[in-house]
């Protein structure tokens, strides 16, 4: 297996630079805010209109969005596009991307995870169809709608050559498009990849498709790890790195940031756990903080502590929390959010909470479950735990 090699390859190659773009969370600063004070970015939003009962979610103030776009690209494009190319702009300024390198911009791949594609672009557009008869679509539907539109508009919008792809696996969409994009980069097909996600799924057709899959929280509350657990809440946004070789970053002066080590797979948590550590070449004991699932219901909850209770037996000290109770479930780019705050609690040496009471939250097995306020702790290795709606999991392992 991949997770087993001799070599970590992995330590090769580095995080250079990241951006975000959440509900009240903008940017990394603000993100970061979010994440350590008592507060959410939910809140009640009448998605099938004001006759009918509010959806809670994270929705993104429009104000909050940089996306450095005209009035006519905006007509173009769907909102998760928008947001891809936001969190785009924060990438390649904080990695200091050369853009003026035609060599490197050509080298340049996109690998993004997503699964609800443009349907904030189409529903509006085949709701009257439908109900009406309109007899013409926007012609950008097309182009809006496809859950690819994201590494299509980038590569346009910034001249990147590079290979592309979109996944489309649930919340682990983003660990397949980190496995692949190391991949490239130490084939020598890439010599550098934006890597990551976005998502834009608060719109009536994807909120009830949602719902009906037993995915959401039918009380408008997110209480994973609680004996209330009843499902997750939708947020929306998007999380991109620029991945490159170390000695690349060096070579242009770019800050070596943040290496994913370990991406391992399995049919439950255990596995996937334990072949993220084999891959990185670690063992248990040198994990100092796990950012958990948070799918948000009683029995996939405790399959998750009973996994963590199983691989790190012997680690007693092991810190773990949800932070994705603040800002709620992203689909497809829910590994790239959780990366993010993988990253800054790396950078900040400090563990962000469970948005949840104390009392509420049941103990793991072993470790402690922070809850409430942040933790500070010295932090090396971070492990992100990732599950599909079929149970397939996969973890990731970042290390400073």
């Amino acid at each position: 297996m991949g997770c087993l090699n001799q070599m970590n390859k992995n330590k090769n190659y580095t995080i250079t630079g990241y951006g975000i773009c959440v509900a009240k969370g903008g940017n990394r600063a603000d993100f970061w805010e979010l994440l350590c004070r008592n507060e959410t970015a939910f809140s009640d939003y009448h998605l099938f209109g004001p006759d009918h009962p509010p959806q809670t979610v994270a929705k993104i103030n429009n104000q909050d969005i940089q996306h450095g776009l005209t009035k006519r690209q905006l007509k173009k494009l769907d909102r998760f596009t928008i947001l891809g190319i936001a969190a785009t702009r924060q990438v390649l300024q904080t990695s200091q991307f050369p853009l003026e390198n035609e060599e490197l911009r050509s080298q340049c791949g996109i690998l993004l995870g997503n699964n609800t594609g443009g349907w904030g672009f189409v529903e509006p557009q085949m709701a009257p169809l439908y109900a009406s008869g309109m007899e013409t679509l926007s012609p950008y539907v097309a182009t809006a709608w496809f859950p690819t539109a994201v590494q299509g508009e980038v590569s346009i919008l910034f001249g990147l050559g590079g290979h592309s792809k979109t996944y489309s696996a649930e919340n682990i969409s983003v660990g397949f498009a980190f496995e692949q994009a190391l991949e490239l980069l130490q084939e020598g097909v890439l010599s550098s990849c934006l890597v990551g996600g976005s998502e834009a799924p608060i719109t009536q057709l994807v909120y009830n498709a949602c719902m009906s899959s037993g995915l959401l929280s039918e009380t408008g509350k997110y209480e994973p790890y609680t004996s209330q657990a009843q499902g997750s809440l939708l947020g929306e946004g998007a999380a991109l790195f620029m991945l490159e070789s170390k000695a690349q970053a060096k070579q242009r002066g770019a800050i070596i940031g943040a290496t994913i080590e370990g991406i391992g797979k399995g049919a439950n948590f255990v596995e996937s756990m334990r072949n993220s550590l084999a891959q990185a070449q670690k063992v248990a004991k040198d994990v100092d903080y796990i950012i958990l699932s948070a799918r948000g219901t009683m029995p996939e909850d405790q399959e998750e502590y009973a996994a963590i209770a199983q691989v790190f037996a012997d680690h007693p000290q092991i810190l773990m929390s949800a932070p994705k109770t603040k800002y709620g479930n992203l689909l497809g780019a829910s590994m790239a959010i959780d990366t993010v705050t993988a990253c800054l609690a790396l950078e900040k040496q400090m563990v962000p909470p469970t948005y949840a009471s104390k009392s509420t939250i049941l103990p793991p097995p072993v470790g402690q479950h922070v809850v409430d306020v942040p933790k500070s702790a010295p932090l090396n290795n971070i492990l992100i735990n990732g599950q599909d709606n079929y149970g397939q999991c996969l973890t990731l392992l970042i290390s400073n």
